[in-house]
């Protein structure tokens, strides 16, 4: 290891927690338990379109609690909101201050039978910030791929490349107990990242620069019928093609330098005759249609993505608001259970049962698990396209 850096980032992650808060880890401890049976199933639920269904009434609860926070660019979260996921079909809302539950009890409700409260340590914007100044930290010697807040777990999570896990773990377990300061920091590590540049969504489209990706679905932009596919590889002006015909012009290029960090999306106006489609693509060629949408699947919520290469995969959702090395915000990640992802992905719709949550920017693999990158829903919402259902 190199031990001017550790010195360094020793002091520097000293003068965050003092800027912060010192942490260490406590079970997360239920109560209000009006919830269903079964929450604690098995790891993995199997393949069926059933399990949509199940969580139907956990997810509704979890928009609900969304669309009540503020937003700018972003969500902004209360000061006593520690996150949420979804555990089979219950949603658990987490909080640092037991006398904020009657709170979220109101708000949600019409949901009594699908929601239990969890009390823990940590705010979710406490976790975020320290997550946030660490991994930047060592992004000066090591290979970040990414970070972001471990909501089931209240804690932190740095992704690193495989290369460099053993150092940043011996690094991590050092800061963890320099000056007393008891950090949980989950360190993963991972052998490879790639961005996945490889009409009906899921079909193929051209992008000039960067090739074919995936079209991520059709709707509608100021009035007007538009397309939607990944922002990477692409810039506003560009003409997009579908075939040898082009089907329109990239009006918004959400990547990194166009505009803020959150997301990686494009939103392509069409060119005249082109209309809106909710159809979809879906394994061995065939298609369903996009009935609705949810904008920021939680984490456990189980989906579909589509990619113009490796066809359908079912996943499930394990991570939100995560940063990749690149600097992108604000991306969902989630585990492949079955199907795979690869180059010319990218674009690709996402899926829960038949409601339309996002588009795809990558994919990462640890071992022989390979988890998949996208843009939630609510950022494509937010900046005012409309997909068609």
């Amino acid at each position: 290891m190199n031990k001017p850096f550790c010195n360094k980032i020793k002091k520097t992650m000293s003068a965050i927690l003092a800027a912060t808060v010192s942490l260490s880890m406590m079970a997360a401890t239920p109560v209000y338990a009006d919830w269903v049976e079964n929450a604690n199933n098995a790891e993995e639920v199997a393949i069926t379109d059933d399990i949509f269904e199940i969580q139907r009434r956990a997810c509704e609860a979890h928009e609900l609690l969304y669309a009540s926070f503020d937003w700018n660019e972003t969500y902004i979260y209360p000061d006593d909101f520690a996150g949420d996921f979804i555990d089979y079909d219950t949603l658990h809302v987490q909080v640092t201050d037991e006398t904020a539950i009657d709170y979220y009890k109101d708000l949600l409700s019409e949901y009594s039978d699908a929601v239990v409260y969890d009390i823990v340590d940590y705010s979710y914007n406490e976790l975020q910030q320290f997550t946030q100044n660490y991994a930047e930290e060592l992004e000066h010697e090591y290979e970040i791929i990414s970070y972001c807040v471990d909501v089931k777990n209240n804690q932190c999570e740095i992704d690193v490349l495989r290369t460099d896990f053993a150092e940043v773990l011996a690094l991590t377990n050092d800061i963890a107990t320099y000056d007393g300061n008891n950090i949980n920091i989950s360190v993963e590590a991972i052998d490879n990242y790639q961005d996945e540049v490889s009409i009906i969504a899921g079909n193929p489209i051209k992008y000039p620069t960067a090739g074919t990706v995936t079209l991520g679905g059709s709707g509608s932009y100021n009035g007007a019928t538009a397309f939607l596919s990944c922002g990477h590889g692409t810039s506003v002006g560009e003409q997009i093609s579908f075939g040898n015909s082009t089907i329109g012009t990239v009006t918004i290029n959400q990547n990194l330098g166009a505009g803020n960090r959150y997301g990686d999306y494009s939103i392509i106006t069409a060119t005249s005759g082109y209309t809106a489609t909710s159809s979809v693509l879906t394994s061995g060629g065939g298609a369903t249609s996009f009935n609705g949408y949810m904008l920021n699947p939680a984490v456990g919520t189980y989906v579909y993505k589509y990619g113009r290469v490796s066809g359908q995969a079912y996943c499930e959702v394990t991570k939100t608001n995560v940063t990749v090395a690149n600097g992108t915000l604000g991306l969902t990640k989630a585990k492949i259970i079955t199907g795979s992802s690869t180059g010319g992905d990218s674009g690709g719709p996402y899926r829960c049962d038949r409601e339309f949550c996002g588009v795809h920017k990558g994919s990462s693999t640890s071992g022989s698990t390979q988890y998949v990158y996208f843009t939630p829903y609510t950022y494509i919402y937010n900046r005012g396209f409309i997909i068609a259902t």
